[in-house]
């Protein structure tokens, strides 16, 4: 007995099975592949949080660079987070942020992975201030949208570098890029007695 199709009909009823099976193929390789981009995306958010834990139990980032006179860098930053402050629990971001401002004559708040950041830090490393500035990496904070908002408030600029002399916001990497060319950054640092 032969095993090739006896008509026409028949031909195209295994067409038709066929195509039904490969259709069925990609429903399920479709259906497959959404699967294993739901799976392998909870299982990084179970390692992230396995790897970091509960937010708020992560200790705080503090680093201090130690500046003599033979440092090349004189105006390398204290960055650190706002912890070493000795600020009450209690007390209001909006307390906390005047308190950084009044205890740092030149503040950057600032994030980690901005190039404008880095870029302002880079125009302020090049004056050999009397007192290092003051860098708050916004982005290491838990708080850092609302950092970010009240700044926006009390400066009308939610942007990041945001840099303050006594106080004032002077802008940031751009104003103080544009400063720099015409001479007026060092007046302001003179002003202010860091330089």
């Amino acid at each position: 007995m032969s095993t090739l199709p006896q008509s026409i009909q028949d031909i195209e009823a295994k067409e038709r099975f066929a195509s039904g099976q490969r259709r069925q193929g990609l429903r399920f390789s479709l259906r497959g592949r959404v699967l294993i981009c739901v799976g392998i995306l909870m299982l990084t958010t179970v390692l992230l949080m396995v790897h970091f834990g509960d937010p708020s139990k992560i200790p705080s980032f503090s680093f201090r660079k130690s500046l003599s006179n033979t440092d090349m860098d004189q105006g390398a930053a204290v960055a650190a987070m706002d912890n070493d402050i000795p600020l009450p629990q209690q007390q209001s971001l909006e307390a906390e942020l005047e308190s950084i401002l009044r205890a740092h004559p030149l503040t950057v708040f600032s994030k980690t992975y901005c190039p404008y950041s880095r870029k302002a830090k880079e125009i302020l490393n090049e004056y050999p201030l009397r007192i290092p500035y003051y860098v708050v990496e916004v982005d290491l904070r838990p708080d850092a949208l609302d950092v970010k908002r009240l700044l926006g408030e009390k400066t009308g600029r939610d942007t990041f570098p945001n840099v303050f002399v006594n106080g004032g916001s002077i802008g940031g990497a751009t104003e103080l890029g544009r400063f720099d060319r015409s001479g007026r950054l060092e007046e302001i640092l003179k002003e202010n007695n860091l330089l």
